[in-house]
């Protein structure tokens, strides 16, 4: 996880994730392989957004993700089949202009199947792009925020942004934004997360985890929920079990060991379901709450549906794109 802290960002104006949407439609990806049994999620109850559409409860196809050496891949399920459709600066580029290092910092995938990119750190800081499934950028007008993430019914996005949180619509061609929750801070809200009824958002500011109402007009004054001595808060994942958070063991930023801990928001209990002996650089849920992803290492764990999976390599970031 990067420093947020973003100089360009300010003076620009927050436009709706899906205004980087190509009007023209994405061309098809080769069919997936159907998961077999042993993946397949259980059936579980079919939550209803704000805005009244049902989420389907289907387990997802495969997992887009990013490696540290700047490539973007497709990874199908559960055949695991791998395909790099992009590549992108690395984290470490000695050649950029005055020790600036840029790198891909978070990824999503919409329902139509557009894939949208985070970059950080100067000059490009906060800045969306959107890829289709065979690597095509859309040249569409691109907006800023951190970690893009559609709600369950994938109708809204919520993205960091300086300071505090944007939540807009996901209608092509519109520009605006359904409501800002605003803050005082020089760094992007990070991690951004839908609760499985797209009331509450979670996220993380410098390491602190925070977790909102959508009905809330802002985010002054909001307490956080403590990581333990020594900890911070990083990526975040909320599923049909719980809030789903990784606690990095340093200061902010640091790269230590880590867990996966289940965070009730409202009595602050902790339950821990997962160790690592190096940091967790993403955690992610698909629309169905009942799978969720993580990545440690440089390996993609995964839980569909209480069947755990993993791929080793050199990810970073990942996301699970729909069935």
């Amino acid at each position: 996880m990067g420093r947020r802290m973003v100089v360009v960002a300010i003076a620009m104006q927050v436009l709706a994730v899906a205004c980087t949407s190509d009007p023209t439609p994405a061309p098809s990806r080769s069919p997936s392989v159907p998961p077999s049994p042993t993946t397949a999620a259980s059936p579980s109850p079919v939550p209803v957004s704000p805005v009244g559409v049902p989420v389907p409860a289907t387990p997802p196809a495969g997992i887009v993700a990013t490696t540290t050496s700047g490539d973007v891949v497709i990874i199908e399920l559960p055949t695991l089949a791998t395909t790099t459709i992009a590549r992108y600066p690395p984290r470490s580029q000695s050649d950029t202009p005055e020790g600036v290092v840029f790198f891909l910092s978070a990824i999503s995938v919409t329902p139509e199947e557009r894939i949208l990119l985070s970059s950080c750190c100067e000059p490009a800081g906060g800045y969306v792009r959107t890829l289709n499934f065979n690597g095509r950028e859309s040249k569409s007008p691109v907006g800023v925020g951190e970690d893009p993430e559609l709600d369950p019914s994938g109708r809204l996005v919520v993205r960091g942004d300086i300071g505090g949180l944007s939540i807009s619509p996901v209608e092509r061609r519109r520009i605006g934004k359904a409501f800002f929750l605003t803050g005082k801070s020089g760094y992007f809200a990070a991690d951004p997360a839908w609760s499985p009824d797209s009331m509450r958002v979670a996220y993380t500011l410098r390491g602190r985890l925070y977790v909102i109402d959508t009905t809330a007009t802002s985010i002054s004054g909001l307490a956080p929920i403590k990581s333990s001595r020594g900890t911070y808060w990083g990526p975040i994942a909320w599923t049909a079990s719980g809030l789903l958070v990784a606690e990095i063991d340093g200061r902010w930023d640091d790269q230590g060991a880590s867990r996966i801990v289940r965070v009730d928001p409202a009595s602050k209990t902790r339950t821990v379901l997962w160790r690592s002996g190096r940091a967790i650089t993403d955690l992610a849920t698909s629309r169905q709450p009942a799978s969720y992803l993580w990545v440690a290492g440089g390996t993609i764990h995964w839980n569909i549906g209480g069947a755990e999976g993993s791929l080793a390599g050199s990810y970073d970031k990942a996301a699970f794109f729909p069935g």
